[in-house]
């Protein structure tokens, strides 16, 4: 009997140690899935793309650059391109100026681009400037078209740099057609530059890494710019074509290409932001 008791003495001594073990490794491990959670719980909002939401609701039937084709018509009913290409250029520049300043009011009033391209610090910094923007982004404040007049200034500066670029690729050279050139690129700076810098001013203001991050996912805007682009790069083509026609004249076809990629950007960045 005393064997037994001691035995059983033993056994509850035992298992009195082993328990407070069991114990305290559950409680580590809850401590440390917890842990885990409020980690994953605080991370998730800072992770999640701010772009994405901002270029989906950027995305606009009023972005669409219509007046794009307009001013195409205009060349050759109004400006009579076919006659005098430097005049139409020269004149037809001072248009576009004007309506790529109320087209850049509209991308402010229509996207917010001012507010919602910042990727905030938490979820509830990021649902206040949403409202924010709700709030103000039916009118422009004084700082919006101040800054909208900057951009236009700074868009006909760069298309000094787009001028170098024409001549790099082959251009011609010669006191007929460089005043040609530069009027073609203050064109083509300010229908696929201007936008885009109205898009991305916080950005270009701020912080030239987030500007690289957003740039990652396209939207409407950047695809105008980017037809723009390629519209321009296959207005070549017709040009060395013996056809012997009028509007085959430099720099005719490089800058009606400019504009119509630049208004199937905008269609095309419309049915992308919209549908998929």
């Amino acid at each position: 009997m005393t064997k037994s008791a001691s035995a059983q003495k033993k056994k509850v001594s035992f298992i009195k140690e082993v328990t407070p073990e069991v114990d305290s490794k559950s409680s580590k491990t809850n401590k440390s899935t917890s842990s885990q959670q409020a980690q994953s719980s605080t991370l998730s909002p800072v992770t999640s793309p701010s772009i994405s939401t901002s270029s989906k609701k950027g995305a606009s039937f009023l972005l669409i650059p219509f007046h794009y084709m307009l001013l195409v018509v205009s060349l050759f009913k109004y400006h009579d391109i076919l006659a005098n290409v430097e005049k139409a250029l020269l004149n037809s520049l001072v248009g576009l100026i004007a309506l790529q300043t109320v087209y850049g009011l509209l991308i402010t009033i229509t996207t917010g681009s001012s507010k919602t391209n910042t990727a905030p610090a938490s979820q509830k910094k990021k649902t206040k400037r949403i409202s924010n923007t709700k709030k103000s982004a039916s009118t422009p404040t004084g700082i919006d078209i101040l800054l909208i007049t900057v951009l236009l200034a700074i868009s006909l500066v760069l298309s000094v740099p787009f001028f170098a670029i024409l001549v790099l690729f082959g251009a011609p050279i010669s006191p007929e057609y460089n005043i040609k050139n530069l009027y073609l690129s203050a064109h083509i700076s300010l229908l696929t530059l201007f936008p885009f810098l109205v898009y991305y001013r916080t950005q270009l203001l701020k912080d030239f890494k987030l500007l690289f991050s957003s740039m990652n996912q396209l939207n409407q805007v950047t695809i105008i710019t980017f037809g723009g682009l390629c519209g321009c790069w296959f207005g070549v083509l017709p040009i060395p074509l013996d056809w012997d026609r009028d509007w085959q004249a430099w720099p005719i076809t490089l800058l009606v290409g400019t504009y119509v990629g630049a208004f199937i950007g905008g269609v095309v960045g419309y049915i992308n932001d919209r549908f998929f």
